[in-house]
């Protein structure tokens, strides 16, 4: 596990998207600032600050940015491939992006509404504010992680959730706001400090139970989609007898003929997703003449791939990929 959350730390700090996070927190910082400097009565900047930009915009916008994107988009560019390779149970490949996601939105936010909460009132609003913005940047990354498995379109879906529900139904329909993790927050923060500046018509019990719920249930709804997940031609070593069951395949006898059939079997892996039910599978490029293909199967009598056999395929491969890009 310690792998893979090195790996999609260093993947979600080496991509641009990763900048998309300062503008908005630092857009925070400075209104708390300027409103404080100019000696504005914290009754009224507060309540627009961390409420309608702290807690409204800023926490789902980058919890939306950072839950999409430490796994939706390693299947987009395929190099979740290097992932699903290995044998690795799926809940050890969900837990550890949540615990970045949220990890990485909790500070990105935290940061910047401690500053403001300390600024409008007291260390303590601040304190309350971090805490709340935390569970509610697990909640937020743990459905923008299950979205992203789930859809095509996560950051779309992610936006109509934050704009259109939280936003303006949650403005006018104060139903909706019991579904609001946006005001789960809100009433988290104010039982911790009871302050005027936040008010929110959902109780804390409820609250609470329904931001555990929702991060526990699409945690489990992300595990059981990248189960969908299958990696295709490779040979099973499962299934019982019968006419059209696949045997295992005999061991490799030398380390060349290993590495040989691995590196091939490695050029020719792509992620694909299958048809309108969004699951995804690595399967090997189309089939070629058996001349120039080294037998992978498992019904052989042995390892028949050759060096010269193998060189032959990679540069079939490389110039068919040529005249595709």
């Amino acid at each position: 596990m310690s792998t893979v959350t090195w790996i999609t730390a260093r993947g979600l700090f080496g991509r641009s998207r990763f900048l998309m996070l300062l503008p908005l927190p630092l857009v925070l910082i400075g209104l708390a600032v300027l409103c404080r400097s100019l000696g504005v009565d914290p009754g009224q900047w507060g309540p627009p600050v961390l409420v309608g930009l702290g807690l409204a915009v800023v926490l789902p916008v980058v919890a939306l940015i950072v839950g999409t994107g430490v796994l939706g988009a390693e299947i987009d560019d395929g190099t979740v491939v290097h992932i699903l390779t290995k044998p690795l149970p799926r809940w050890q490949i969900v837990l550890p992006k949540l615990a970045v996601a949220a990890g990485v939105s909790a500070v990105t936010v935290g940061i910047p509404i401690y500053v403001a909460g300390v600024l409008a009132d007291s260390v303590r609003l601040g304190l309350a504010l971090v805490a709340a913005s935390a569970a509610g940047a697990l909640a937020y990354s743990a459905l923008f992680l299950a979205l992203s498995l789930v859809t095509r379109r996560p950051v779309l879906l992610g936006l109509v959730y934050v704009l259109i529900w939280e936003g303006l139904l949650g403005r006018f329909v104060g139903g909706t706001r019991v579904l609001s993790i946006q005001q789960w927050v809100i009433a988290l923060a104010d039982r911790m400090a009871p302050t005027p500046l936040l008010g929110t018509t959902v109780s804390v019990p409820v609250a609470a139970v329904l931001t555990a719920l929702v991060a526990v249930g699409f945690t489990v709804l992300a595990i059981d989609r990248l189960r969908s997940f299958s990696v295709a031609g490779e040979t099973s070593c499962r299934g019982g007898g019968g006419a059209g069951a696949t045997r295992a395949a005999r061991p490799v006898r030398t380390r060349e003929a290993r590495s040989a059939r691995q590196n091939a079997h490695a050029m020719t892996s792509s992620v694909v997703r299958s048809g309108s039910r969004s699951s995804f599978a690595i399967r090997p490029a189309a089939r070629r003449s058996p001349a120039t293909v080294p037998s992978w199967s498992s019904t052989a009598a042995g390892p028949s791939a050759s060096a010269s056999g193998t060189s032959a395929f990679i540069d079939s491969f490389r110039s068919d990929l040529a005249r595709r890009t």
